[in-house]
């Protein structure tokens, strides 16, 4: 064969300011690429979006257009190639990357077509409903009641359509996996389970912080300016802390994370601040809100000690990208116990875990951090050499490379992947 390599054909979104999916997406493809040289498999990953089609749809004829002719451009580049794989990263709002992978796997309905579900089981973009007003009349309520379950029905249909067009469905995490097996389960056969890996710069030879009498221990919250509630949790389990035990001079919680578009325009940003400033807190909170570069978050989370993690209940049912990239950096970490977090720490060995939304806990778990310093720097360390042993990109990879490999032949000889998901619980029973 003349390409040995394997050749994925890549739809990521790459706006910050949107989701996280573009770090996550950066990180995919510098494991996947800069394989050791050793590397039996060869995996090369080919971007087919750029800025000519952009990640918000304000003109949708013009969008889908646009949309088409970059896709189709892409794919006559990149035609010939024996052994490609269409590959999207799909979030609630990457419309852009459903309908580019959709619209690419209808021009090579040949080649494999792999999603990652980083809000599974979500498929973007969701069916908007409309409702008559309420001075509306019977035959304007009666439109509108058709319209939108004719919307739905279409969309569902769409979403049925590109879900048999999909080879692989992939999780970032057991949870993850369970809900795309449930949710849609005439597809659970195609559910694959990705490894957590690192994300970002991996230090080496680092250490937890040794902090002398009287220097100020740092808790940090980072990206999770979307909605307030995580961040004044924290906060207001500080303040529970400070009212028993002065802070005032030990204790610095910064906030760091850029806002999104959406958070800007639902005010998150102003409601932090003027609760920070209400509250009296200014002395306790250092709240700076922007898009970071990777050595600034590499710099704020070697300054850190305590990690906090204040999802809701509900959330992070995918992957915490915030834990995978903070992991290697000797951080002692504090998270909501909800969602997959129960995959990446052990409550008490490499973390410690408390009901989301029950500041009491949360409060007790850092005033345990901030007063002992050895169980702080044991926490700390125990993460990070838990994710050099089980979260390296070169174990990622070699899944990658066997589950795309698994991908080509099943094309081949007409069958299921190989790969496919299966339950910890159902592993230990056949075993």
């Amino acid at each position: 064969m003349a390409d040995e390599n394997i050749e994925i054909l890549y739809f990521a979104p790459a706006n910050t300011r949107r989701s996280s999916i573009p770090y996550y997406a950066r990180a995919y493809v510098s494991a996947l690429t800069e394989a050791k040289a050793e590397a039996e498999e060869r995996l090369d990953v080919v971007p087919l979006l750029d800025e000519s089609v952009p990640e918000r749809v304000d003109n949708e004829t013009a969008w889908i257009a646009r949309t088409k002719a970059a896709i189709a451009r892409g794919l006559r580049a990149h035609e010939g190639h024996e052994r490609q794989i269409l590959h999207a990263e799909l979030g609630r709002r990457a419309i852009r990357e459903f309908w580019s992978a959709h619209h690419a796997s209808r021009l090579c309905p040949s080649l494999p077509l792999c999603v990652t579900f980083h809000d599974p089981p979500h498929l973007p973009p969701s069916v908007k409903t409309s409702s008559a007003p309420p001075e509306a009349g019977v035959l304007e309520r009666l439109l509108t009641k058709v319209t939108t379950e004719v919307s739905q029905f279409g969309r569902q249909r769409l979403d049925e359509l590109f879900l048999d067009r999909c080879a692989a469905l992939l999780a970032l995490s057991e949870c993850s996996a369970r809900i795309l097996a449930q949710a849609y389960p005439r597809h659970a056969q195609k559910v694959i389970q990705l490894p957590a890996f690192n994300l970002g710069t991996i230090p080496s030879e680092i250490e937890p912080k040794m902090h002398r009498i009287g220097e100020t221990i740092v808790v940090t919250c980072l990206d999770f300016v979307r909605s307030e509630e995580g961040i004044l949790e924290t906060l207001d389990a500080l303040l529970l802390i400070h009212r028993r035990v002065p802070l005032g001079g030990k204790v610095r919680f910064r906030i760091r994370g850029a806002a999104s578009d959406l958070a800007v325009e639902r005010g998150v940003v102003d409601r932090i601040r003027d609760r920070i400033r209400s509250g009296g807190s200014l002395w306790l909170a250092d709240f700076e809100t922007k898009p970071m570069s990777e050595n600034e978050v590499d710099a704020l989370l070697r300054e850190t000690d305590i990690l906090v993690l204040p999802y809701a209940a509900g959330e992070c049912e995918a992957a915490s990208k915030t834990l995978m990239r903070s992991q290697t950096w000797a951080v002692a970490t504090v998270a909501a116990d909800t969602g997959c977090i129960r995959e990446l720490i052990e409550d008490g060995k490499d973390g410690i875990l408390y009901p989301p939304g029950d500041v009491r806990s949360l409060a007790l778990a850092l005033k345990k951090l901030i007063g002992d310093q050895d169980a702080r720097m044991g926490l700390a360390r125990a993460l990070r050499q838990r994710a050099l042993r089980e979260r390296t990109p070169d174990r990622l990879r070699s899944r990658m490379a066997e589950v795309y490999g698994d991908l080509l032949a099943a094309r081949a000889e007409g069958r299921p992947p190989s790969t496919a998901f299966r339950p910890s619980g159902e592993a230990e029973e056949d075993a």
